[in-house]
């Protein structure tokens, strides 16, 4: 019969182990790889974010332990067999090129409000149908002092969406405090269907 001292011990040991795993994966990351080296590497406002998963980072050796994670590995793999496929394949792109010179992509905006932490969200979704598997979207926010387009105003910021061979488009949003941490903020890539999908909670 296993008593709860013993279920406590094996929580503990289990959670020793994920422990130990990180700081291998770390002490791996950090003798393998140099951040100036690294094209995923991205230093935006105290965090680290990996261009190509798309995730945020609290530290660096946070960001290190991810790159020797699955996800990263996995999407590695997936980005190398897409430019692998597209030296195989001749195509003639040239309809593209014309297509996607500064094209404004389309949008939609939705917005929320979670009961459960009392939080606002901010939902956008963006497409880019021309897209090729090296052609990344990413976003930006400024302060109010960083853009000169509008009077300045201390109760917005400004979110920036852009891609290669695409206007860059912006959006006017709260300037409230960003949860990083909170499960709503996050942005993702999916070049299957096209779509980028930044999710904000305040």
């Amino acid at each position: 019969m296993v008593t709860d001292s013993n279920k406590q011990k094996e929580l503990k040991n289990d959670f020793t182990n994920q422990n130990k795993s990180r700081e291998i994966l770390k002490k791996r990351a950090i003798e393998l790889f140099d951040l100036k080296d690294d094209p995923f590497y991205i230093r935006l406002d105290n965090k680290f974010k990996c261009k190509l998963c798309l995730t945020m980072h609290r530290s660096e050796s946070s960001y290190l332990a991810h790159t020797q994670g699955k996800r990263h590995n996995k999407n590695i793999k997936k980005r190398n067999l897409a430019v692998d496929n597209k030296n195989i394949i001749q195509t003639d792109h040239s309809f593209f090129d014309n297509q996607r010179n500064l094209s404004k992509p389309a949008y939609k905006v939705t917005k929320a409000y979670c009961k459960i932490t009392h939080k606002k969200i901010i939902f956008i979704e963006v497409i880019y149908e021309y897209n090729l598997p090296e052609d990344v979207p990413d976003y930006r926010i400024l302060t109010t002092y960083e853009q000169s387009i509008e009077k300045p105003d201390n109760n917005y910021q400004y979110l920036l969406v852009a891609s290669p061979n695409y206007v860059t488009i912006c959006f006017k949003i709260p300037n409230l405090l960003i949860d990083y941490e909170n499960q709503f903020t996050y942005s993702y890539w999916d070049f299957n269907l096209k779509k980028f999908y930044i999710s904000l909670a305040f």
